[in-house]
């Protein structure tokens, strides 16, 4: 269950984890379905895990905030710093727009709201993006990654590694 089945990096039915802090494996599977978003989170070496279900449509974001606070309460290892750095006006400046998938023709925003930088998706709420690194964000709530390009000084692509598949982006028009 917890040998990796192709590279998008799952298990039988589990999202795999082996790059955190002392080769520990987290794996688990996250979903929802109308009235409820649900998380399961398990460490192999640690023998821990936490299932965390939520009755909400837009209950993602609270569901990462529960996770997040029983990794710190159990010292769990985690890929997305408890204190993640805040981009400055320049970053922001640079990735904010909007942004269409090649092949999938799924579009999204990334935005500034004022405290931080976040992704719209459609008619969802905004989902807050922790910086990770320089041109670098994560919605934890999503288990997703943003790695914007640049050429010439604005971003060319954003590549997108959702709990092990990926996908390329480029900016479009408003």
């Amino acid at each position: 269950m917890l040998a990796p089945q192709g590279p998008a990096g799952y298990g039988l039915g589990f999202a795999l984890r082996k790059d955190l802090a002392g080769g520990e494996v987290k794996f688990g599977h996250s979903g929802w379905d109308e009235g409820f978003v649900a998380d399961l989170v398990m460490f192999k070496e640690q023998s821990a895990a936490a299932a965390i279900m939520l009755n909400s449509n837009q209950g993602s974001p609270l569901l990462q905030e529960v996770v997040e606070a029983i990794a710190a309460a159990y010292d769990w290892p985690t890929d997305v710093p408890r204190t993640p750095a805040e981009p400055d006006e320049r970053m922001r400046a640079a990735v904010c727009g909007s942004y269409e998938t090649e092949g999938e023709d799924w579009r999204f925003v990334v935005a500034d709201d004022g405290d931080g930088v976040v992704l719209r998706v459609a008619r969802q709420a905004p989902i807050r993006l922790e910086m990770t690194e320089e041109m670098v964000f994560k919605a934890p709530a999503l288990r997703t990654t943003l790695r914007f390009r640049t050429e010439q000084g604005s971003v060319a692509s954003v590549d997108l590694d959702f709990g092990g598949r990926t996908a390329r982006a480029h900016p479009v028009a408003g």
